[in-house]
């Protein structure tokens, strides 16, 4: 085989392996990434379900109007609040009637239920603790009967999502520790083609610091070119969630995607600098019969 032959082939054989690391990084980037879609939405979730509970405020049968819109003034004042809605007498009695079929005043011949407000909550106030603490402040207005909210329910939803947000935890680690083991093969066996060219480069005297420059820096424009790749990918699914979900849009989302996204950029560059300063280093430090295994 001619001198141009054997260049030819070796420089097919190292572009083969800088392709096949790029897809690596970005196969392993692309993991991370629907992981950490996969968390978001569950946030997303959770919240939804938090605010869906109601407190339910009862009026006293007496309570004046002046009492009513009191209670009212100190509803919009509550920062934990997000929407509030006023229910009367006859309306209740209407809605109960549409919900059972049937109309029950006309069996018990009058409206045994009480004006109420239904208050919606944000999520980061939905704690049994925040709860308590409005219904305590609530309770003592004049014109309040009853302050109720689903405080089973509530603790039984918490409770899972800690759960799952716990496991979630435990496999994002051991996720971590594959991406960093791959990333780190496929930069170490893509370096692997070019052992003999590393060792030409110290035969005609170039120092450790020259020979590993141009491999990170190709290290970091193959970690950029995979993250790329990783979100475009990550758009089209998020893009599709939303398609499908579009009740998982969240204010907070589009912030939360882009942490994600420059979390998954760090986490390519620094995975890809450290693995070819350590391949590039052991190389330079190996015998030349070593090269061979």
């Amino acid at each position: 085989m001619s001198n141009n032959g054997t260049s030819g082939y070796f420089k097919r054989r190292a572009l083969r392996s800088r392709v096949w690391a790029t897809v690596g990084i970005a196969l392993v980037l692309l993991l991370m990434g629907v992981f950490g879609l996969l968390w978001l939405q569950l946030g997303a979730m959770s919240n939804l379900l938090r605010e869906e509970l109601q407190v339910q405020i009862y009026l006293k049968e007496d309570a004046s109007d002046r009492q009513r819109e009191n209670v009212s003034k100190q509803l919009s004042f509550y920062s934990g609040v997000r929407a509030v809605r006023f229910v009367s007498k006859d309306t209740a009695a209407l809605e109960l009637s549409q919900e059972l079929g049937e109309d029950f005043l006309d069996f018990l011949g009058y409206n045994p239920l009480l004006a109420s407000f239904q208050v919606q909550m944000k999520s980061d106030w939905v704690r049994s603790d925040s709860l308590e603490a409005l219904r305590t402040f609530l309770i003592r207005q004049p014109g309040i009967s009853d302050v109720f909210y689903p405080r089973d329910l509530l603790d039984l939803i918490n409770r899972n999502i800690r759960r799952v947000l716990w496991f979630l935890a435990g496999v994002a680690l051991l996720m971590a520790l594959i991406a960093v083991a791959l990333i780190h093969n496929s930069v170490r066996l893509s370096l692997y083609a070019e052992r003999f060219l590393i060792r030409s480069m110290q035969l005609v005297g170039a120092t450790p610091r020259f020979i590993r420059s141009p491999y990170l820096n190709r290290s970091m424009w193959q970690a950029v070119w995979g993250w790329l790749i990783t979100l475009t990918l990550l758009l089209v699914i998020q893009a599709s969630i939303w398609y499908y979900f579009p009740q998982l849009q969240v204010d907070e989302l589009p912030i939360q995607l882009l942490m994600l996204s420059v979390g998954l950029l760090i986490i390519a560059l620094a995975i890809g600098f450290l693995s070819t300063w350590f391949a590039v280093s052991k190389y330079i430090r190996q015998k030349l019969d070593d090269l061979y295994t």
